[in-house]
């Protein structure tokens, strides 16, 4: 016997309901995220870091790493990157 087909907005017909920013991926459309919240920005050549100051590139690991758990546990995606001035920018979901 197949599913039965749901009715509700969003929701495939197998009755499996998604996201509308999944909707939208799957319909190649994209999904306006509202302006981006703050930026957690990084070295500019964090290999030359790394090689001059191993303890300072391991302390901007764990900053940057601190501000993405952050972040999301806020409610934001990261969904762009910055490479002028190398920062990741966070969306609220």
């Amino acid at each position: 016997m197949a599913p039965a087909a749901s009715t509700a907005i969003g929701c495939l017909q197998v009755g499996i309901c998604r996201s509308s920013r999944v909707e939208a991926f799957s319909r190649h459309k994209d999904y306006e995220l509202g302006p981006p919240g703050e930026p957690s920005s990084i070295p500019a050549d964090y290999s030359s870091l790394l090689k001059s100051d191993p303890q300072a590139a391991k302390h901007e690991v764990l900053r940057v790493r601190e501000e993405f758990v952050k972040a999301l546990a806020d409610g934001y995606v990261c969904r762009a990157f910055d490479r002028e001035r190398p920062h990741y920018l966070f969306y609220p979901s």
